[in-house]
């Protein structure tokens, strides 16, 4: 390399006189041309087909979330329809649950009770699933087992709500004696 880069530096002006013709100049444009243009247009099909893919991914999940909301709906009103009694009773255990759970967030509790009722309610979801595919007039078992598991999540909140008053007594009477300004 020595002797190339001594020949360049004696002959420098030979080299900046030299200057190649149009042709070698238009010949070189075109080659870059076609090498950019190769790249950019499949980076544009690539994503083109990402965004589609994207959408359909994003349609899809959309559309089973909305598919299985309409179905508890569905199966809510369905419920409602076969059994008023049911409807009575889920509607007066429902509220009952509520003025208890309200009960229970004042007080400073284990995360997995949210959980274990969030599995009572899994279950209870089942069987009213289950009571829309039941065969005409084998629904009582169903509406019983309903019921049953409705006061069942009260009496285990209840029972809760009965250990936290225990361990934590002053909590109840605090709530009791507040007076707001």
């Amino acid at each position: 390399m020595d002797r190339l880069e001594e020949f360049i530096k004696a002959n420098r002006e030979d080299f900046d006189h030299a200057v190649p013709g149009l042709k070698v100049w238009a010949h070189l444009d075109k080659n870059l041309e076609q090498r950019r243009s190769r790249p950019l247009a499949l980076r544009t099909y690539l994503r083109a087909a990402a965004a589609v893919l994207l959408l359909l991914v994003t349609g899809g999940i959309g559309g089973l979330y909305l598919a299985s909301t309409f179905q508890q709906k569905q199966a809510i009103a369905s419920v409602e329809s076969i059994s008023p009694e049911l409807s009575e009773a889920a509607k007066y255990y429902d509220a009952l649950f509520e003025q208890k759970y309200q009960q229970l967030a004042s007080y400073p509790h284990d995360e997995s009770i949210d959980a274990d009722i969030a599995q009572i309610d899994q279950a209870m979801t089942e069987l009213k699933q289950d009571l829309l595919n039941v065969p005409k007039g084998s629904e009582e078992q169903i509406i019983q087992n309903l019921i049953k598991t409705y006061q069942l999540k009260l009496q285990i909140l209840e029972r809760i709500l009965d250990q936290l008053e225990s361990v934590h007594p002053t909590q109840e009477k605090t709530n009791k004696h507040e007076i707001g300004i």
